[in-house]
């Protein structure tokens, strides 16, 4: 097969994968970034695009198998890095998880999201200080994420600095008005406070939101 008919039966491949991933169909848009990879072993964009399919049908290991396929031939690739993370984290192998949040951070020391991640697998391991250390800089560089503020509002609350927790849910509640979780953690600390009728009002507005 010419070089151009090569090229072009990709393409038609890539976009056929991109819209059976778009439909949910995870497992035909597998077989498409299967046949790029036959058609060019080092089409990194066909081993990312399976690797995030293989993760949407919690097939994490297998998908981890991609990502280390990118990381050989693009091994400054920080997006692979963090997913790879992820799928440790899913896989409960949280130490090595932190491990590949620390390489995409070492490529782009201003990733929110390694500095996040890597704070909640701290915090899984009970490495709370430096879980800290790590949503304080993922806030630094993004303030915006209610995700965030709402994971250390969420640790404040269980080392009991319930004040400073209630400071951030509502932080996370600003940006998400409809953060159920951000007003259950607030609700929780107000409680904690011996400010009952306060905590009520949040678990209601809670329930209402999850309805």
């Amino acid at each position: 097969m010419e070089e151009s008919d090569t090229e072009e039966k990709i393409l038609k491949l890539v976009e056929q994968g991109l819209e059976l991933y778009q439909q949910g169909e995870f497992g035909e848009a597998v077989s498409c970034y299967d046949s790029i990879i036959k058609l060019d072993p080092e089409y990194g964009d066909a081993y990312y695009n399976k690797g995030i399919a293989l993760f949407d049908q919690g097939l994490f290991e297998e998908s981890n198998k991609c990502y280390d396929k990118i990381i050989k031939i693009d091994p400054a690739h920080k997006e692979v890095w963090l997913n790879k993370g992820v799928n440790l984290f899913m896989l409960e192998k949280y130490e090595e998880s932190i491990e590949c949040y620390d390489e995409s951070i070492k490529i782009d020391s201003k990733d929110d999201m390694g500095w996040s991640n890597k704070g909640e697998s701290l915090v899984i391991l009970d490495r709370y200080e430096e879980a800290m250390a790590c949503y304080d800089e993922s806030i630094k560089i993004n303030d915006k994420s209610a995700y965030v503020l709402f994971m250390k509002s969420k640790l404040l609350f269980d080392l009991k600095k319930y004040e400073e927790s209630i400071q951030f849910c509502d932080k996370a509640i600003k940006i998400d008005s409809e953060n159920s979780e951000a007003l259950v953690c607030k609700g929780d600390s107000l409680k904690s406070l011996g400010r009952d009728e306060e905590a009520q009002q949040c678990f209601r507005k809670a329930e209402e939101l999850e309805k």
